[in-house]
């Protein structure tokens, strides 16, 4: 008997000490949660209405899509408010100073995020997450969240580009009448901001406003309503080094080798096909930036200004070489006239160093103008002129000896004259046909001769123009890789 009351004893000082540890807070809960309304707002004392303080603190930077213009991040959004109907005092409770109840059993504003893409009713989104009352009725509520929302893209200096997300936190159906709306300056060391491999947070900056005015309301006439919101700005900053290197260095690159295009001969059986490999090369990495951005029609990036200028100067470049190449390969080679353009073009080539004429020029002018100084008889005249002379001396002296001798020697004589008059017409007859072929031949060579030096005279202007396009490609490039980099430069600057 003595044994079993000291048992009953002993499980009531037991059940005594528990009951002295946790019967504190289940005398609040029953206490201060039974009979509570908490569909409605709570009033201050003076029954004016409670302000709600709101802070989104941004943890980490999950998706950036400037394709899509979407923004996915991970928050904790934190809600403080005043509710005198739960405060206590702790000595009549166990000096107990904050208890932790699950948020239905309470009243929690219906905050929620307006421009949202998914959940936008953050008290919706986990209701297992307990809420924090302190003995004075200041409650604290702090929900994890994934805020994805719209971000209009500004794309203009991609991939040096900055984007500005905006988040826009309100109540669904409280007006400033029954609660007023105020930004959290509460801080904790945890709002370390993470970015992610393409993107850094830079800053989170807050602002409170309101809806317009609304006059006239039903249930509060002759009164303004307003609808108070905080919209969160979340500055993002591009990390660039990925596509600078894998997009802009090979594209400068590209640019700037198909200006060796007109260094090369026009021998080159490859060189129109070097430059149509060029340009479908840079049209390659421009499709893989359009791929990349949004098809908006409010920006135009600067890179794709940079691709269609470049596109231009390369689809120029193919222009100049099928005209260089046209002129080098031309079939009719005729003859350029000493007042034509392009004969004072070839003489100022010489006179720069980028042709070498010197001692083919004046071969050149004589076949051009179609004489030369000092020029020969005509090939028709060739020996005739002295046989015909020869002839007629030789007579004069035949005449003289048939004076001087006898008959009979001028009758030998005669003879032999007749003779050599036979033989000499023979000889001038074969001379003449002889001559006829020399001088034949010889115009068959002067003419190969004209042709080959006209060929020669637009080879020269093909060249000369290659180095002119080359000058004038190289200054355009330059002047659009200038223009373009001091954009940049002058926006990286400002950004800081």
């Amino acid at each position: 008997m003595l044994t079993s009351s000291l048992h009953i004893l002993l499980v009531a000082s037991l059940a005594i000490r528990c009951g002295a540890a946790t019967g504190p807070v289940q005398q609040i809960q029953r206490d201060k949660l039974a009979d509570l309304l908490t569909i409605y707002p709570p009033r201050n004392p003076d029954n004016s209405s409670i302000t709600l303080h709101t802070k989104i603190i941004v943890k980490e930077l999950m998706d950036m899509s400037v394709k899509t213009e979407t923004l996915k991040v991970m928050a904790w959004i934190r809600f403080y408010w005043l509710d005198y109907r739960l405060a206590w005092e702790p000595p009549d409770y166990g000096f107990v100073k904050e208890i932790r109840v699950p948020p239905n059993d309470i009243w929690t504003p219906d905050m929620l995020i307006s421009n949202s893409l998914s959940d936008f009713e953050i008290r919706k989104h986990d209701r297992t997450i307990p809420a924090i009352i302190g003995y004075n009725g200041l409650v604290h509520w702090s929900v994890p969240f994934i805020i994805e929302t719209r971000c209009n893209s500004d794309v203009t200096f991609f991939p040096f580009d900055s984007q500005e997300c905006r988040v826009k936190l309100n109540s669904w159906t409280y007006h400033d009448k029954l609660i007023k709306l105020e930004i959290s300056d509460y801080s904790t060391s945890m709002e370390s901001r993470l970015g992610n491999i393409e993107w850094v947070i830079k800053d989170v900056t807050n602002q409170l406003l309101y809806e317009p005015d609304v006059l006239n309301h039903p249930f509060y006439p002759n009164q303004t309503i307003r609808y108070p919101f905080i919209e969160y700005r979340i500055r993002l900053k591009r990390k660039p080094e990925f596509y600078t290197n894998m997009l802009i260095y090979p594209s400068l690159l590209l640019a700037w080798l198909s200006s060796l295009l007109f260094l090369l001969p026009n021998e080159c059986a490859e060189k129109l096909s070097f430059s149509i490999t060029m340009f479908l090369a840079l049209y390659v990495n421009q499709m893989i930036v359009a791929d990349m951005l949004p098809p908006s029609a409010d920006t135009f990036p600067l890179i794709a200004r940079f691709y269609t200028i470049v596109s231009l100067l390369m689809g120029l470049s193919v222009i100049l070489t099928v005209i260089s190449l046209t002129i080098h390969n031309r079939l009719n080679h005729e003859m350029i006239s000493e007042d034509s353009w392009l004969f004072k073009f070839v003489e100022v080539l010489e006179n720069i160093g980028l042709a070498s004429l010197s001692t083919f020029l004046s071969k050149i002018k004589c076949h051009l103008l179609d004489h030369c100084p000092g020029s020969q008889p005509e090939p028709d005249d060739f020996g005739l002129t002295n046989i015909q002379h020869d002839n007629h001396s030789d007579e004069d002296d035949e005449e003289g000896e048939k004076r001087a001798d006898s008959n009979g020697v001028r009758v030998k004589k005669s003879l032999k004259a007749i003779v050599a008059q036979k033989v000499m017409a023979e000889c001038s007859s074969k001379m003449d046909d002889y001559l006829r072929d020399i001088v034949a031949k010889l115009t068959i060579i002067a003419k190969d001769d004209a042709a080959d030096i006209a060929l020669r005279r637009w080879r020269l202007i093909a060249a000369g123009l290659d180095k002119l396009f080359f000058l004038l490609y190289i200054a355009l490039l330059a002047a659009v890789s200038f223009y373009f980099g001091a954009l940049v430069i002058e926006h990286l600057s400002n950004e800081q």
